[in-house]
């Protein structure tokens, strides 16, 4: 019986002009139902790009993808709007809501392209929401806006949700509530794909830990073979940095310019001598 999510041999070029850019090389893995699949590593790696494949908005230059045994890479435009409608939930780093609408009106948007949508304001209890349906996004944190985008992509009862760093745009207090929402949708029958640098949550929570760099997947594992017992020399330095440079090394004789200089993978960008988590 074949995965859930299926790559094979995928791989994705940029072109610009004469320049190309090789975004993945030769990709290759499986998801099954169910699982809760976190993709992590450097920014251009290629986990975005993955997930952007898988979510139907963009396409690949040779290999292929499918799902639940339909090969989405072979669709035509018409068939893959009909996948991003009604087969796949993606959740972005910026929420998207619209604002003069409540966090209600909001979720129930989706419902207009739904063949079978779930019941808004259920859908916000779940996240937590309840009791802020009928409030606008300007009158709602970061993370309850982006709770309400989660809700949003809910609303479909997708076959797949895809996020792509939900948590990048918000604080850290605001981080946890949004990352907790996350990790209580994991049950047997949601399959959930999420990139993120967010490494503690993504021990606790996964099943899968698919590791990019430089387009190619450098290893892949569970949770603890990937954090326990790390074995290419590219994975050992990404969670040194990961658990060295952390945002807690800012509190006391943290050298922001010393920090950007280390720390090379793009996460980080050093203005007026101030660091920029972005």
């Amino acid at each position: 019986m074949s995965a859930f999510v299926e790559f094979k041999n995928v791989k994705k070029t940029y072109k610009t002009g004469e320049v190309e850019i090789h975004a993945l090389n030769d990709v290759s893995f499986e998801i099954e139902k169910g699982e809760f699949c976190v993709i992590v590593g450097a920014s251009g790696a290629g986990k975005t790009t993955i997930l952007n494949i898988l979510g139907g908005m963009d396409t690949l230059t040779s290999g292929s993808v499918k799902l639940d045994g339909a090969e989405i890479s072979a669709y035509n435009k018409k068939q893959l709007t009909a996948y991003r409608r009604y087969d796949v939930g993606f959740v972005f780093q910026f929420y998207n809501l619209v604002g003069n609408l409540t966090a209600l009106e909001n979720v129930e948007l989706a419902a207009q392209i739904c063949r079978e949508p779930l019941d808004a304001a259920t859908v916000l209890d779940e996240v937590r929401l309840g009791d802020r349906m009928t409030n606008f996004p300007a009158q709602l944190s970061g993370g309850e806006q982006q709770r309400v985008a989660i809700a949003r992509a809910l609303m479909l009862s997708p076959d797949i949700l895809c996020f792509d760093e939900p948590t990048s745009a918000l604080d850290p207090e605001l981080t946890g509530e949004v990352l907790k929402v996350i990790g209580s949708l994991k049950s047997s029958e949601s399959t959930m794909v999420i990139v993120t640098h967010e490494m503690e949550f993504a021990r606790k929570v996964s099943d899968k830990v698919i590791f990019m760099a430089d387009g190619v997947i450098e290893e892949m594992g569970t949770p603890a073979e990937i954090f326990d017992d790390p074995k290419s020399a590219k994975l050992q330095n990404f969670l040194n940095k990961s658990q060295n440079l952390g945002i807690d090394d800012m509190e006391s004789g943290f050298n922001a310019r010393e920090w950007a200089k280390v720390a090379q993978d793009g996460e980080e960008c050093l203005k007026d001598n101030e660091l920029i988590r972005f």
